[in-house]
């Protein structure tokens, strides 16, 4: 799982490398390239990135989510009682 996080972060840092060489090069080319990559494929990427990205939270924190559920089941029903 952690080279998962690792190359995601490799493939993010030479992207953003590209994409600062591409606008220093023509920086109105670049924008409309990015305005029309968003448009054609951008979105549901990120989409898709927020959804694993999202997935991976929630999974991780589940344990802890479950913990805190259940101290306050508790301090409820013993409030109740």
């Amino acid at each position: 799982m952690s080279t998962d996080i690792t190359s995601t972060v490799e493939e993010v840092a030479f992207g953003a490398a590209r994409a600062a060489r591409e606008v220093a090069a023509d920086p109105m080319g670049s924008a409309r390239k990015q305005v029309k990559d968003l448009e054609r494929k951008g979105t549901p990427s990120a989409r898709k990135a927020n959804r694993r990205l999202s997935a991976r939270i929630n999974a991780a924190t589940a344990p802890a989510k479950a913990a805190v559920k259940g101290f306050r089941n508790a301090s409820r029903s013993r409030a109740f009682s």
